[in-house]
């Protein structure tokens, strides 16, 4: 598993129809992988939007992931 999917898998279901688009934690991760999803957040900011690109749905274009603001822009 490369580390982009690791950090995919954090990932709670993307709404991709939501103003602003944001990326959260899964729910059912234990506080320790909130904490790595969060981590990874903050301090890897490059690797955390790479990893929503390998997610993205077919058609879907990525053009900028603002981590500060968690906010998501696609089109």
């Amino acid at each position: 598993m490369n580390k982009f999917n690791y950090i995919s898998d954090l990932f709670a279901p993307i709404d991709y129809d939501a103003t602003p688009v944001r990326v959260t934690p899964r729910a059912d991760l234990d506080e320790e992988m909130v904490n790595k999803f969060w981590r990874y957040h903050g301090r890897f900011p490059n690797d955390f939007a790479r990893a929503i690109v390998e997610i993205l749905p077919e058609g879907t274009t990525f053009v900028s992931y603002d981590h500060l603001a968690n906010s998501l822009v696609i089109k």
